[in-house]
C-alpha cells in the first residue's frame, strides 16, 4: 500500500530508490497524488502486476475504494485483465545499481512473484520479507513450502515468522 512505499522512501534516503508494482489503477493514483503532496522524488511507480513472466493476468478487486486486489492465472473473465511482469525486467529497467530490500504483499501469487525474482535474488541478495496468508490453510502451507525451496536454491536462510492479526508474534521456525 501507499504507506509502505512512503516509509520505504524515509528509509533508502535521497540516495536509495523505492519501486513500486500497483497493477490497480484506483490504488496507483491515491498512490501517485500520495507521493506528489509529500515531494517524495526516489519512489517509482509502475503499472503492471509483479509475476513470474511477462504476460497478461486477471487482477480481481475488492474491499472498500476497490483497494484490495489480487492477481489470478488462467481465470478468463474473473476480472479485470492486466500487465504481468517479472521484478527481473523492472530491475532491468528502472537501472536500479542495488537492490536492498523486497516487500511481497501479493495475496497468494508469491511463489509466482519470486520465480520472476531470481535473477535479482542472485545479484543483489537483497532481504526479502513476504507477507502470506490466506482463509485456506492448506493453499498457504503448500505456497510457503513452494516459497522455501525457490528462496533456498538461491542460496537465502528463511524464517517463518507467525503473528496475530494484531501483528503480535506467535512463534517461529
Amino acid at each position: 500500500d501507499w504507506s509502505s512505499d512512503v516509509c520505504s522512501s524515509d528509509l533508502v534516503g535521497t540516495k536509495g530508490e523505492v519501486i513500486s508494482l500497483e497493477p490497480n489503477s484506483a490504488s496507483r493514483l491515491r498512490l501517485q497524488q500520495r507521493i506528489k503532496r509529500v515531494r517524495l522524488t526516489n519512489v517509482q511507480v509502475f503499472s503492471c502486476a509483479a509475476w513470474s513472466s511477462t504476460t497478461d493476468v486477471q487482477l480481481l478487486i475488492s474491499g472498500p475504494l476497490e483497494a484490495t486486489s489480487h492477481v489470478v492465472s488462467g481465470r478468463e473473465g474473473d476480472g479485470n485483465k492486466v500487465l504481468g511482469r517479472s521484478l527481473d525486467s523492472i530491475v532491468r529497467e528502472s537501472a536500479s545499481r542495488r537492490v536492498s530490500f523486497i516487500k511481497i504483499d501479493v495475496e497468494g501469487a508469491e511463489v509466482e512473484v519470486l520465480r520472476g525474482a531470481v535473477e535479482t535474488l542472485l545479484a543483489h541478495r537483497p532481504t526479502v520479507l513476504c507477507e502470506i496468508g490466506s482463509e485456506n490453510q492448506e493453499s498457504t502451507s503448500v505456497s510457503v513450502m513452494n516459497l522455501f525451496e525457490i528462496l533456498k536454491a538461491v542460496n537465502y536462510v528463511c524464517l517463518d515468522v507467525k503473528t496475530d492479526r494484531k501483528g503480535t508474534r506467535l512463534n517461529s521456525s
